[in-house]
Parts: structure tokens; sequence; C-alpha cells
């Protein structure tokens, strides 16, 4: 029996460790599936009491039992999109897109609904208080509290797709598609805000130290500092929709529309990239074990390591939009637009990171801050300590960041011998230099013979909104459609009779404007890549500008029809007639207007206040008569005006006692230089003239600031290239001069092109130009003046390509007043980094720097290419240059940066330099794509006696150009820095110095063409020496001059005789 019962327990044991090895799922297989017959959007979120809860197209919240089972579910009257938050008491909290936000007891009963807005599809966020914040479609940010009943609203200029997130200190971050990323205070008050070059409809990460990480539809993804100032961006391929997580060591994950995973370090800089097979909205969950989940709109969840290899995928039937749950039981819970709903097994628990999921945790809070605890913010932002960043002494005109030239080896004397000429290399010029240029451009291809023979217009319409569309908010976003038979190339609208501007998109397109009230005529045209327009699609919008309307009722009795609180259209004639209650009599109509009649018509108006009053027929006896029959006694208050900024308010009211229902007017007037910005406090209206009815103590702020406009008066210069690699199609220039009133005039400089500019700014700093080329793209000028950024404008350039961004500084010396200290005159040398296979010889040329900044640039290139070209010095001692070449199709452009720099030098900085592809010519046919580092010092003429190069022995080298060795040649200079030939490798040679510019030239026998070639240069007068340049058979060649201080000895080999030098 012993031993029956010892084989049934070991037989036993075998078949648990059986079942049990069954049991155990390997990471990246399906647990178990659940239908629910709709697309699923939703990210699901995790209860306290361990049930998945997420929304479905169908409108219905489902809690599914961590083994699959349905628990509950709930039904909404719009589609659920947007992902649950949990409160710490358990209840959750759905918005959808019906309007509604919905709290839900744990067990699925319904708790309080609340309709705050139009269009619920950003998921909610809870602060450490309770209260939720959520986004509207229509740009109302709403605070509502625990109990369901809205605390305010912060209005912005666009749709609120951006889910906010939650700083440790309460403040309250989040995306909007007027481009601006909001940081609100827990009491609804902006804090600061950042401004992308496209809409945001991703939803911020916050790491441990506070720093705020976002994408936006511009591909860039960001990061800014606690105080919203910019830390680093990356650009991606495309926009950028998904939001971005941060591991253990600071690393950042996110997804991007062009197809790819990236994984960045702290600073930004790129890790590694993982491609999938469609876009990635899907933000990702990371495990402790460095496990990155993350799904695509491919059909698949990807598993990667920490290194970017994939571990495993699982594949759905329908793309994965959503953001997989990542359990502490290692389970990955995620919804498909499969229909279907799935559980997957995972390799461990999420990482113990500052945000390693969708909205930070299970939870789906979306929060920093400690629950069960309000944070008031402090009337001024906290003072965020920032590092100060390190000095910059290039700027910064390429990614990856260019390291900064040594030119050490320069300052001393070169150590040149005859028999060691292999000391004067490119080493000497420029060492660790990275770049990052695009290749030089292409010869230009005629238009495709279908083009040419295209004669079929596009047809263009538009969608949304329609004519008969009540619109009562300022903003018109306008959408529509357009189809051509070979290829759009650009959407034209005008707006109100204006100069006709462009759309954002092709084939479905968007313009967003602000209106004026009443009529608002918009016309819209397609333009296809055969010049073929079609007709223009025209529609008429009415911007209705409303108010609510206050009726009050003293006594017994109603009013019809029942308008109170209702939006009234301003402008627009209504009619109340007031009616007694039983035993009751109408006496007369109080507030705003007065009339004896129970009938009134009235116009409507901003901060309107009717009051019905009513009497009883058979009076009540009292102890004392009111002095006037059937009025009510009257109560007083007091009506405190303050102004902030410079202007006053007419009449001045301070200290006086009003009778609650009388009517007052105020009227703000701003000082010379301002302007009125709205009425604060207990009253909000824009117009400078208001009129109210007082009802009890009020405390009015007018508000004026300086005005806007005239901020930018002056001339603004920026330089324009794409940071994320120079190109020629990208790179220009922009000169802008505005007037006092935002009006300007000037020039853009781009791909060898140049356009004239006029326009005005309007009353927010903005302005937008359709910039039409000949057999290139049409570009969209935006220009954006910041005042808050010391009266920058900024600024970007778009074609159906791709973006550039730029910000102009205004010009500030004019020679009197302010003089530059730059002024003078210099010499500079041009050195060719990169590939071997460009110019070996250097370029040069002279400088002259007026008092004004006026700088005027002459020289050549390292190819022999001869150049001129004007520029000047702003504020911060740098200049933006900007020249096209070889007709155009060619460019220099860059900065020079006049000051202290390291190696002694007055000049530095970089240009970018592009050749075009050419067949036909001797040097360089496949074009050049160069990083010029520039080397200047400034130059003054020498006396007699003081020489320019060391004291007098010097050498000249000459290398590469086809050279079969290198060349040295030994001069002196006497007093008067003419040059006598002492020592030479060719009979012919010839070297003469300009003591009055700093330029030298010369020629010599080409050993490998038999023929008298030239050379040409400058002297760095400052360091002693100079290079240039001669042309070989297909390439050039550097000539070097620098001192010497040995004589040459008799076993220098292949020497001429000495000569007296030309000129000398």
């Amino acid at each position: 029996m012993k031993n029956l019962r010892m084989m049934n327990s070991i037989r036993a044991s075998f078949l648990g460790l059986a079942l049990a090895g069954q049991a155990v799922a390997a990471p990246g297989d399906k647990l178990w599936e659940f239908p629910v017959g709709a697309s699923i959007q939703s990210s699901p979120a995790l209860t306290r009491e361990g049930l998945i809860v997420f929304g479905a197209d169908n409108g219905i919240v489902y809690a599914l039992s961590p083994d699959g089972r349905k628990k509950w579910e709930f039904r909404t009257s719009g589609s659920v999109v947007a992902t649950p938050a949990i409160g710490a008491d358990g209840v959750i909290y759905i918005a959808a897109t019906d309007r509604i936000l919905y709290a839900l007891n744990p067990d699925g009963s319904e708790k309080w609904r609340l309709m705050p807005g139009a269009g619920l599809v950003s998921s909610p966020a809870l602060g450490p208080d309770g209260t939720i914040y959520v986004g509207s479609a229509f740009g109302q940010f709403f605070a509502i509290e625990s109990q369901g009943l809205k605390r305010w609203d912060f209005p912005t200029g666009g749709n609120i797709v951006s889910s906010p997130a939650i700083a440790a200190d309460g403040l309250v971050l989040f995306g909007c598609g007027d481009t601006n990323l909001y940081a609100v205070s827990p009491e609804g008050a902006r804090k600061w805000l950042f401004r992308a070059e496209n809409r945001i409809t991703a939803s911020p990460a916050i790491g441990e130290e506070g720093d705020i990480l976002f994408g936006s539809l511009d591909g860039f993804i960001y990061c800014l500092a606690p105080n919203g100032e910019k830390l680093w961006d990356f650009r991606t391929g495309d926009a950028v929709r998904g939001s971005p997580v941060i591991g253990p060591e600071g690393a950042v994950y996110c997804g991007s529309d062009d197809k790819k995973l990236y994984a960045l370090s702290f600073n930004g800089r790129k890790r590694w990239e993982f491609a999938t097979g469609g876009w990635i909205r899907s933000t990702p969950a990371l495990g402790d074990d460095g496990g990155i989940y993350f799904g695509s709109y491919d059909g698949k969840l990807y598993a990667l390591d920490a290194g970017g290899q994939k571990r495993w995928e699982f594949a759905a039937a329908g793309a994965i939009s959503g953001s997989p749950l990542l359990t502490a039981g290692g389970v990955l819970y995620f919804g498909s637009w499969d229909k279907t709903f799935y559980a997957v097994q995972a390799a461990g628990p999420a990482a113990r990171s500052a945000w390693p999921m969708f909205r930070r945790h299970e939870r789906r809070t979306g929060s920093m801050a400690p629950e069960g605890k309000a944070l008031a913010m402090v009337p001024t932002a906290p003072q965020i300590p920032v590092p100060p960043p390190p000095p910059v002494e290039e700027p910064k005109i390429i990614l990856p960041p260019v390291a900064e030239p040594t030119f050490t080896n320069r300052v001393s004397t070169p150590p040149v011998r005859f028999a060691d000429l292999t000391a004067t290399p490119r080493e000497l010029i420029i060492s660790n230099e990275t770049i990052f240029l695009k290749p030089p451009p292409k010869p230009p291809t005629p238009p495709i013979e279908r083009l040419r023979k295209d004669k079929t217009p596009p047809r263009v319409e538009i969608k949304s909104p329609s004519e008969k569309e009540r619109l009562t908010h300022s903003l018109l976003v306008v959408e529509g459609t357009a189809r051509d038979n070979e290829g759009l190339e650009r959407i034209e609208y005008r707006f109100n009779g204006g100069e006709p501007l462009a759309a954002e998109g092709l084939g479905d397109w968007t313009v967003r404007l602000q209106m004026r009230q009443g009529p608002n005529s918009f016309q819209v045209r397609a333009v296809d890549l055969a010049g073929n327009a079609s007709e223009w699609a025209s529609r008429t919008f009415n911007f209705l500008v409303t108010r609510p309307l206050l009726v009050q009722i003293a006594g017994e009795g109603d009013v019809s029809p029942n308008l109170a609180g209702q939006y009234l259209e301003v402008g627009k004639s209504y009619t109340l007639t007031a009616e007694p209650a039983r035993g009751w009599a109408f006496s007369h109509w109080s507030g705003s207007l007065g009339s004896d009649n129970a009938k009134i018509e009235f116009v409507m108006r901003s901060n309107l206040v009717l009051r019905a009053n009513f009497v009883r027929k058979t009076p009540l006896p009292t102890l004392a008569t009111p002095k006037e029959k059937g009025r009510e006694p009257k109560a007083s208050a007091v009506v405190e005006v303050r102004v902030h900024g410079q202007g006053t308010v007419k009449p001045d009211f301070s200290r006086r006692q009003f009778v609650v229902g009388e009517e007052l007017s105020l009227a703000a007037r701003p000082a010379k230089g301002h302007e009125f910005a709205g009425w604060k406090g207990d009253l909000e209206e824009e117009s400078p003239e208001i009129h109210l009815v007082i009802r009890s103590n009020m405390v009015l702020r007018a508000e004026f600031v300086p005005h806007g406009l005239a901020t930018w008066q002056g001339i603004h210069q920026s330089l324009i290239w794409d940071t994320n690699g120079v190109s020629h199609e990208t790179s220009g220039l922009i000169e802008l001069r505005f007037g006092g009133e935002g009006d300007y005039r000037g020039r853009l400089w781009l791909a060898g092109e140049s356009f004239n500019l006029a326009g005005k700014l309007d009353s927010s700093g903005r302005d937008q130009k359709l910039i039409v080329r000949g057999e290139n793209r049409s570009l969209r000028l935006d220009l954006k003046a910041e005042s808050s950024q010391g009266g920058i404008i900024n600024g970007s350039i778009r074609d159906q390509n791709g973006l550039v961004s730029f910000a102009t500084h205004r010009l500030k010396f004019d020679g009197k007043a302010f003089s530059v200290p730059a002024a003078g005159k210099y010499t500079m040398i041009m050195t060719a980094t990169g590939s071997p296979q460009g110019p070996i010889g250097d370029g040069f040329a002279t400088l002259a720097v007026a008092a004004d900044g006026a700088v005027n640039i002459g020289g050549e290139l390292g190819d022999g290419t001869s150049f001129s070209v004007n520029g000047v010095v702003a504020a911060d001692g740098r200049c933006p240059i900007y020249l096209p070449l070889y007709g155009g199709r060619g460019s220099l452009s860059g900065y020079l940066r006049f000051g202290s720099a390291p190696g002694g030098l007055d000049v530095s900085g970089q240009l970018a330099w592009f050749k075009p592809e050419s067949p036909k010519d001797k040097l360089y046919p496949m074009g050049l794509s160069r990083l010029l580092a520039l080397s200047g010092s400034r130059y003054q003429p020498p006396a007699d006696g003081q020489r320019i190069v060391g004291s007098g022995n010097a050498v000249v080298a000459l290398s590469d150009g086809n050279l079969p060795s290198l060349m040295g040649h030994f001069i002196e200079l006497d007093q008067r820095n003419r040059a006598k030939i002492v020592a030479a490798g060719d009979e012919k040679f010839a070297f003469n110095l300009a003591p009055a510019t700093g330029l030298f030239q010369g020629a010599f026998t080409h050993p490998a063409t038999g023929r008298r070639t030239e050379f040409r240069g400058a002297v760095l007068q400052k360091l002693g020496w100079g290079s240039g340049h001669f042309l070989g058979v297909d390439r050039s060649g550097l000539v070097f001059i620098g001192p010497h201080k040995e004589p040459p000895s008799a076993t220098d080999e292949g020497r001429a005789p000495a000569s007296p030098a030309p000129g000398g």
C-alpha cells in the first residue's frame, strides 16, 4: 500500500509538471482573443480590480477579465477612440465622439455624464486632486471636477486631439491643431507655449527631470525643458502622430508615419531605427528586460530588444493603431482594426522608468503628480535650474554637429623644409571635421512628353463647411479634394479678395483662416504639373458673433420665449414677452433696457442683461412703503477698474457706489505705441468699449500691450538651409524691411532664384505668401513675428517635398549710433573639407567691413571660380552669405563669424559650396558638394621694413593638382615685400605679393602638361602664412606660402639658380 501511494504521488507529480508545461506560453504566443464587431482604436487601461477596459468604434466600452471573459459593457452614443483613465477611487472616465465625458463606477454603471464640448477624441488625464482634463475637437480644453461639474475651459486656435499630460508640479501639457504645445496651470492660466511647424496630435511624455517630449506633423520629435525652452529636436521622415516613451536610462522611443520606430539617446542622437511595412502611430510599451512592443498599420505587433533587433512579431488581420498595455503579469493587451481584442504573452512586466508606456502607466492617468493632493501653481513660473548652453564658436548649420576646427598648427611658424614639404597638407588647415552635405545638383531634366501634351484641367471641390452651416467661431477650417490625370502642383485659395495663397495638402487639402464678422468669401482652385488650372470654386461663410443673454425675473412670472443663457447673434433683433403668474402683474423691464410694455424688442449686444419685474395684484401688508410703488429696495455694488500696461480707462469710477441694475459704459484708451489687448476679470471682452449692467461687486482689468507690429521695424535677415542636410535646392537667404505698421518689402533667394516680397503682418503677427516658380514646384512662405523672442521673425518655406525653417534677426548697426566692432579689412582662406575627390586647392578672398556692418567679399573658389558677394554683420557678429553660382544651378551659402576664434583668427565660419553636375566641364564634371572651413584675419598694409611673411625668408610649396610630386621654391622678401627667387624647382617660376591687399600670384611650368600654369592666393597677416590654388589637368592643387628660417642647402635637389622675381 505504501509503495502504491508513492507511485501515485510520482504519477501526480509528473502529470502536474506536464500540465504546467502546457500552460506556460512563450513570448509572442496568443493567450486569447475577444471579437467586438467593430474596429478598435482605443488603447486599453487596467482597473484596480484587474479588469481590462477599452472602447471600440461601435460606441461600446468593454471590461474583460484577465482570461478574456466579458464582465460588463457600457454603451455610448458615439465612437470611443480615446483611452479610458482610471481614478484612484476606481472610477473610469471615458471620452466619446458624442461630445460626452462619462464617469463609470467600477461595476460599469454610470456615475455621471457631462457634455463639455464637441467631439472628444483626446484621452482624459487625471490631476492629483481628481480633476479631469480633456480637449475637444472645437479647440476648447476643459478642467472638470470629479463630481462632474466644469471647473474652467481654456480656448485655443485649433482642434485638440493630443491627450494631456500632467507634470509633477501639476502643470497640464497638451498639443493642439494650431501648432502650439500649451502649458496651463491647474487654475486654467497659460504659463507658456511652444510653437511647432505643424499640428500637434501626439500626446506628451514627461521625463524624470521634467523634460517634455512630443511629436508633431512637421515630422520632428521635440524635447523641451520644464520652462518650455527647446533642448533638442530630431527629424523623422514623415509626420509623428504616436507618442514617445522613455526608458530607464533616458532613452526615447517613438514611431513615425515614415514606417520606422526610432530609438534616441537622452540628448536626441539617433541610436537605431527599425522599419516596418506601415505607419507607426502606436505608442510603444517598454519591458523591464529591455523589450520594446508596438503595433503598426501593417497589422503586426512587433517585439524588439534594446538594440533594435526583432525578437518576434504577432500578425493580426488589420492595422494596429492603439498602444499596447503591458501589465505586471507580463501580458500585452491591444486591439486591432480587424475588430478583435488580443492578449499576447510578453517576456516580463513593464519597465520601471518615468514614462514606459502610453499615458505613463496601466491606469492611463497621464500624470506624474502624486495622487490625493491638490497642487496650486504660484503666480509666477518657478525658476527651473537649466544648465547654461555651451558657448557657440561656430553656427550649427548641419547635422550631425560640426566639430570645432583646430587651427593651432598654424599659430606658430610651420616647420616647412624643402626636403620635408609634406608638412603642409590639409591637416594644417582643419582637422576632425564631420560634415553632412547633400549631393551636388543634377542637370535639369525637360518635362516628360505627356505633360507637354496635357491640356486637361484638374478638378477641385469644397467639402466642408457648407454655406448653410452656422459658424460661431472665428477660426474657419475649409477642407476639400482635388484630382488630376497627371498630378497636382498646388492648391491656391483667395480669402475676402486677397492675393492667392497656398493650401495645405494636394489631393486632400485644408485651409485655416480667421474670419471677420459677417460674410467671408472663399475661392479655391487647383493647378496641375502641366500648368493647367481649374475654375475657381467659391463659397461664402457667415461668421456669427454670439453672446449669452442673461434674463432675470423679480417676482412671480415667466418670459417667452425662454432665451435665458442662450447664445444669441450680436446685432440681430429679438423679441421677449413678460408673462405674469396668477395673482401677479407685470410692472416693468429693467437692466440694460427699460420699458413698461410687457413685450420688448431688443438688439443683441455683449453683456446684455434684461430683468422682468412682476408685482402682486393685491400687495401684502408691509410696515414700510417703498418710495416707488412696485419697486424693490435697491442694493449697491462697487466696480473696481484696474489698468495693466500703458493706457487709461474713461470715465474714472473709482470709489463710487453703484445701484444694482444700473447700466455702465467704459472705454479703454491705449497710450502711444501701445494697443488694447482686452478686458479681463469678471468680464472678458475684446472690444475697448463695453456696456454692462451692475449685478454685484465687480473687478475689471484693462490689458494694454506694446504695439506689436512696431516691434519689428527695421531690416531683418536670415540664412535659409535645412539643418538635416544642406542642399542647393533648400539653401537661400531672406531679407525683409519692416515698417512701423507691420508692412514689409524684401527679397527671397532660394535654389539660385530670387523673388520680390511685399506684404503686411496681421494682428497676430502672421503672413503667408504663395511663390510660383517657372519649372520648379511652387513655394509657400509663412512668417510669424515672435515678440517673446526679442523681435525675431520665425518663418518656414514649404514645397511638396518638405519644409525648411528659419528665424530672422534685426540688423542693429547704422554706422552712427551703433558701429560694428568688426569694421576694417581682412583676408580669408576657404578650405574644402570632405572627400579627397574634391578640390585640394584653397579658395581665398578679401573682405571689407564698413561701420554700418556692410560686408563686401571678393575672391576665388578652389576650382578657380571668381565671385563677389555682399552681406551684413548682425548683432551677434555673424554675417549670412548666399550667392547663386553657375547660372543659378549652384550656390555658396553659410555664415561668416567676426570676432576672436581659436588659433588667433578674426574670421571663422563655414560655407556650403555646390557646383552642379556638368559633363562638359574639364574640372569636376560630376559636380561638387563641399563644406568650406573659413580662416580669416585682419589685414593692414605693412609699413616700409615690415614683412608680411616671417622675417623675409619664405617657402612656396605646390602640391597635388596632378603634380607627380611636391614642388618647393624659396624666396626672399625685401623691406617693401618684393620677392626674389632664391631657389626654385622650375626655372620659369614667378611670384609676386601685393602688400596693399595681401594677395599673391605667380606661375610655374606644370610637369604633366608642360604649360605655364598660374596660381593665386591670400596671406593671413596675423598668422604669417597664406595659401591658394592652381588648376591642374582635371583637379586643382594647393599653393602654400610660409616662413622658412633655414637657407637652402647644397643638397636640395631640383632647384634652379637664383633669379629675381618679376616685378621685384
